[in-house]
């Protein structure tokens, strides 16, 4: 589905949030148990003002834990988290530099300063679009509902919701109530802003509209960490990607570095098992075989230049194929499997195993397999 998100998306701020620090995020160290489970085994990470890092890997390896701890919502048991200069959650106590917990008034006061956006929206269920978005900079800022309101119809319109202001959030679409949870989250002008999979949530022809208001933000400068399983997204738009698992920073690197060329050999199989990049032809880097037909990988999703979203569909190799020219780009793609597919010049969701119940009627021409 395509949607109108203007190009100056932060305009409606004020413009880019400016930090205090270069370096906006400064972990040092990080340890977190769950009782006896080391879920962050002193992991470190900076993030530089305007970066956007893209923390990948598989499930249950800490990165959801990780950004959690960066606003305080899981409390760490050793380590150092700075945000915009400020240590996080804690304080120093006595010249041996104990960390003592915070005063919840102080750590409210820094969380003002993170945005983040959930998998499951988490938007009020009694108050309508605008009120979700003027409601914290009212109560938690002190700016006046005039302002507040100006601010929460700009920023709807700018990501395509001014129609939807005064819809309740079971009267939205999932991506509909990510892009108001986005909105919220920039409407408190944040410094940082963090994404928990938020993605992971939504039907597969809902993803795109999400990830569109999400790269703007990129392109805009705002400072992101985004945790996420959408390989596209991460190789388009961030400047570094970070390889987790098992509570450890395994490896980072560009986007270029570390899908191209890892280093680890955990990256190396994690990687394997969800990107698939074709032997190179016709002078394209990353280019299919001319006129060859590629078979859409179970849970794989094909979107404009080899942008490729996991688990959209539900269909089987070699259920459908598709036949690409030999103009198409260089590319990147990702699933559920080893096979790759490109599909050039669509936005193309398979849903099921036959072209004729595709919900994307653009595909419903795809041949089938001896067809």
């Amino acid at each position: 589905m395509a949607v109108d998100v203007s190009h100056d998306l932060l305009g409606a701020i004020g413009g880019v949030p400016r930090p205090e620090t270069d370096v906006v995020v400064d972990a040092r160290g990080v340890n977190k148990w769950f009782g006896r489970l080391h879920v962050l085994k002193d992991v470190s990470l900076q993030v530089k003002r305007q970066e956007t890092v893209v923390v990948i890997g598989p499930s249950g390896s800490g990165k959801t834990t990780f950004i959690r701890c960066l606003n305080h919502l899981e409390k760490i048991q050793s380590g150092r988290i700075f945000v915009n200069g400020h240590l996080i959650g804690y304080r120093e106590a006595g010249s041996g530099g104990k960390l003592v917990e915070d005063k919840e008034k102080n750590i409210a006061l820094q969380r003002q300063e993170i945005g983040m956006v959930f998998q499951r929206f988490n938007l009020f269920p009694h108050m309508t679009a605008l009120e979700n978005i003027i409601e914290a900079p009212i109560q938690v800022r002190g700016a006046g509902k005039d302002e507040a309101v100006a601010m929460g119809r700009a920023l709807l319109d700018r990501v395509g919701l001014a129609a939807k202001e005064k819809s309740y959030p079971n009267q939205l679409s999932g991506g509909q109530q990510q892009r108001v949870a986005i909105a919220r989250a920039l409407a408190m002008k944040p410094a940082l802003m963090l994404f928990d999979e938020p993605t992971s949530a939504l039907d597969p022809e809902m993803i795109g509209e999400v990830l569109e208001v999400m790269k703007e933000l990129a392109r805009e400068g705002m400072t992101m960490i985004v945790v996420s399983h959408e390989m596209g997204f991460a190789r388009e738009v961030a400047n570094r990607v970070v390889m987790m698992d098992e509570g450890v920073v395994v490896e980072e690197g560009t986007p270029d570095q570390l899908f191209s060329q890892p280093t680890q050999e955990r990256t190396k199989t994690f990687l394997s098992k969800i990107l698939y990049r074709p032997a190179p032809r016709h002078g394209h880097s990353n280019g299919p075989p001319s006129g060859r037909p590629f078979s859409l990988a179970r849970g794989a999703r094909v979107r404009g230049r080899g942008a490729v979203v996991p688990r959209a569909c539900p269909i089987s190799p070699p259920a459908l194929r598709v036949s690409v020219s030999d103009a198409w780009p260089a590319g990147w793609c990702s699933g559920s499997s080893r096979t790759g597919q490109f599909v050039r010049g669509m936005d193309a969701t398979a849903a099921d195993s036959t072209p004729e119940t595709c919900r994307n009627p653009r595909l419903a021409s795809a041949q089938r397999p001896g067809g």
